[in-house]
């Protein structure tokens, strides 16, 4: 799986008053083929990952971030710094697809998505976190323990990272390599012919990261205008 995705805020939604934005999702380059809409629902504590369709919009995924007071939704969501299982975000989809989003970061956000087992502790999958403090990017990865690998391999399959302004630029832009046999391992533990629901792993741990980490201000930019 390789592909580069652009994610801007929706030109076509209303902003809802202690909501976040509702996200689109299209291909790199075109702006107008809109592949995703990223909508909050029920004072952010419900996010559904719609898709075009003829029939109309088609949920793929929904995301269920830890409840917060209606009165004091922001962005911000101090609570969900806390790595507690409580705190985490749960995730499904088809297929009975489900699996879940914790920041175990201390200083920094470190976002780990997991998925469950019934009879072990939950399996990881892959982590978002910046390289360094200073890098202008994210970077998707996990970890290959090899016999005596210590400490083990990071392995870096995709990015995240601002857009440049300009035409058909701006927003976030999302890219995912997947070339080597190491980047696409990350995928078979979703199973054969799932390319669909590892394009919806991926884009709802960046979006995630995106509304948690970057929104925050353009939140409260459009809350004041609101006033």
């Amino acid at each position: 799986m390789a592909a580069i995705y652009a994610v801007y805020t929706s030109p076509t939604h209303p902003p809802i008053p202690n909501h976040l934005p509702t996200l689109i999702v299209t291909p790199h380059g075109q702006p107008s083929n809109i592949l995703y809409s990223y909508l909050h629902t029920n004072f952010n504590s419900e996010n559904y990952l719609l898709t075009p369709s003829p029939q109309g919009d088609l949920c793929v995924a929904k995301l269920f971030p830890p409840r917060q007071n209606p009165g004091k939704a922001t962005a911000s969501d101090p609570g969900h710094s806390n790595s507690s299982p409580a705190r985490s975000v749960r995730c499904e989809a088809s297929r009975n697809l489900k699996w879940s989003i914790a920041n175990t970061g201390v200083i920094s956000p470190i976002y780990k998505l997991s998925l469950p087992s019934p009879d072990s502790p939950d399996l990881p999958l892959f982590q978002i976190s910046k390289p360094n403090p200073n890098a202008a990017f994210w970077s998707m990865f996990y970890f290959a323990y090899a016999g005596h690998n210590i400490p083990p391999k990071r392995i870096e399959f995709g990015k995240i990272q601002k857009n440049p302004p300009g035409p058909n630029g701006g927003g976030t832009r999302i890219s995912i390599t997947g070339k080597s046999p190491e980047e696409k391992a990350v995928w078979q533990t979703l199973g054969e012919g799932n390319e669909d629901c590892v394009e919806w792993v991926v884009l709802c741990a960046a979006l995630n990261l995106l509304e948690y980490v970057i929104l925050p201000r353009l939140y409260h930019i459009t809350h004041m205008k609101q006033r």
